[in-house]
């Protein structure tokens, strides 16, 4: 595609870019929409081939769209009102891959991700906004207290938080009766970049980007309650989203993991009420 190269030189790799250092067509696609992580158009300033992917968080399963242009204005701002009408839920699509690091078994291991777990277990990720808070302790406790009942349904528990990993495993050297969670043996993922939980779409608070491309935010970047039941292919099958005085139902867990296992199994669907004889 022939563009001019006053646009040619708009386009750039702004990966691992300081967002202020970033061009007014780039600022402009993500102003339009605080969902975009990246873009890149390769090829020589004046013939770029458009051929190319862009990458945004939360909407599709494999995260990628493809497009013609977006070098006119006119043409980007429908390209952001493109992103904006696919927005769609993860129920039914891939899990977001991530790679974090994680506190697990008493210590702090690099680069968790849920692959381990493919082809052989269901994974209920549940995420959290904050450690040493009363009512997040006690989910987490309440979700250790149950662990034997997830494993018997072959399904992991793996909750992550955007707390550091160094944060987990200070609670987690803290008793319940401290406020701690002593005991928990599931993994906690560290979000402390908070990219997992706008990957799942959980992350709160209300962000942007100003005219000079800069982030605000005008609240904490925290996760919310979110449940995510995911197969061992890695397909979302059941979602769950509560707001932070919301604590979840264990025994509701426990039975949307039977029911995932229930349709494995036999191939039917489970109706109303469904629970397992």
């Amino acid at each position: 595609m022939q563009i001019g190269n006053s646009y040619a030189e708009e386009f750039i790799h702004i990966v691992g870019k300081n967002p202020q250092k970033a061009n007014p067509l780039n600022q402009g696609i993500i102003a339009a929409n605080r969902f975009l992580q990246y873009a890149v158009v390769e090829g020589q300033p004046t013939q770029l081939s458009i051929d190319q992917s862009i990458r945004m968080n939360r909407i599709f399963s494999h995260a990628q769209i493809y497009f013609d242009k977006v070098s006119l204005r006119d043409e980007r701002l429908n390209f952001a009102s493109l992103i904006q009408t696919n927005q769609t839920m993860l129920v039914g699509k891939n899990a977001p891959h991530f790679s974090s690091n994680a506190y697990v078994n008493g210590k702090i291991v690099r680069n968790f991700s849920l692959e381990a777990y493919k082809g052989k277990q269901n994974v209920l990720l549940i995420f959290y906004p904050k450690n040493f808070t009363s009512l997040c302790q006690s989910e987490l406790v309440a979700f250790q207290d149950q662990l034997i009942e997830f494993e018997a349904r072959n399904t992991a528990v793996v909750a992550c938080s955007t707390d550091t990993a160094d944060s987990h495993a200070a609670a987690a050297r803290i008793p319940r009766e401290d406020g701690g969670i002593m005991g928990v043996q599931f993994p906690i993922v560290s979000d402390a970049n908070k990219t997992i939980a706008t990957n799942y779409d959980v992350i709160s608070g209300e962000y942007d980007y100003s005219e000079d491309g800069l982030l605000t935010s005008n609240s904490e970047m925290t996760a919310l309650r979110g449940s995510f039941l995911i197969d061992k292919n890695g397909m979302v099958q059941h979602h769950l989203l509560n707001f932070f005085p919301l604590g979840r139902s264990v025994d509701e867990a426990l039975r949307m993991a039977d029911a995932l296992c229930h349709v494995q199994e036999s191939g039917q669907g489970c109706p109303a009420n469904w629970t397992k004889e």
